[in-house]
């Protein structure tokens, strides 16, 4: 902690289980918190049994709406080849916080991202834990950009996708 400072940009990779302690060192310290959001499912149920519905460590794991309240920079990650390298998925997760079963409630609903927050996490915040803000990362002229045109995704009449929206999406070009 001496020897960091915001401007270090250190990152934090997986974030799993936190304490409010923890966040607030890592808000104060300018850590980055890189998460993959489709640990979420895969994780539910042994993350469950291992620290128990209900206690604190439970409750405060997979706390990204907890990270960017306390204003901990986010990006967003699959830890390939663990998860797939989907980043459509990885937003859809952390719109949803889904448990294993696609029929289960949410694991956290309080830490459930917006679609903005998600594309956020995996845009800037991603070209932002990269040192690359000034490349990457946004539709800002001087900047390079990959575009995606999606298929199978209608939008369900607001301005941004739905979780449900990027479920049936896929990368046409």
């Amino acid at each position: 902690e001496c020897h960091l400072s915001p401007l270090d940009r250190p990152v934090l990779t997986h974030c799993q289980i936190l304490n409010p302690p923890l966040v607030r060192w890592m808000a104060r310290l300018g850590v980055i918190a890189n998460v993959q959001p489709q640990f979420v499912p895969s994780d539910s149920a042994a993350a469950g049994l291992c620290l128990g519905i209900g206690s604190e460590r439970y409750l405060n794991s997979y706390a990204w709406a907890t990270l960017r309240r306390h204003g901990v920079h986010l990006a967003g990650g699959s830890d390939s080849p663990v998860e797939e390298p989907d980043p459509l998925t990885g937003m859809r997760c952390a719109m949803t916080h889904e448990s294993f079963s696609p029929c289960g409630p949410p694991m956290h609903r309080h830490e459930r991202l917006s679609f903005g927050e998600a594309l956020e996490m995996y845009t800037t915040g991603a070209a932002y834990a990269a040192r690359a803000e000034g490349l990457i990362g946004g539709l800002v002229e001087g900047q390079e950009a990959d575009l995606v045109v999606l298929d199978g995704c209608q939008p369900g009449g607001g301005p941004f996708l739905t979780a449900e929206d990027l479920r049936d999406a896929r990368v046409d070009e």
